[in-house]
């Protein structure tokens, strides 16, 4: 598998797991439906404006389009599908979504906790 079509791979996965159709996330993208689906396969390469968009929008990190760790598996393996490996990076990439919202909720009662204690102390 080709660089562009690992990319376009995880471009697929990344759309999927943030709930957009193609026709959704091309609007988002500026690009139009047959494009993302060019991009999608690895026929086109994405540019790098283009996966900084990506990532903003499906809210990834930009690396992980490039995330060679977990190739696909060949269709005559005894691996699991493409469908079956689709579903858990979905999970995986779900996960990650809400474990940052859970780090962010932290942070915030972390600092307001912070706040409390500096203003007990001043008076």
């Amino acid at each position: 598998m080709t660089l562009d079509e690992r990319i376009g791979e995880n471009l697929r996965i990344a759309r999927a797991a943030a709930g957009l159709s193609s026709l959704e996330a091309a609007q988002l993208l500026g690009e139009t439906e047959f494009n993302l689906k060019q991009l999608e396969t690895g026929t086109r390469r994405a540019s790098a404006n283009l996966l900084a968009r990506a990532a903003q929008a499906f809210q990834v990190e930009i690396r992980w389009f490039f995330d060679q760790s977990n190739p696909p598996t060949s269709k005559h393996s005894m691996s699991p599908s493409q469908d079956e490996t689709d579903a858990a990076s979905i999970t995986l990439l779900e996960s990650l979504r809400a474990n940052k919202t859970l780090a962010q909720l932290c942070e915030a009662l972390r600092e307001s906790e912070y706040a409390g204690q500096k203003d007990s102390k001043v008076a």
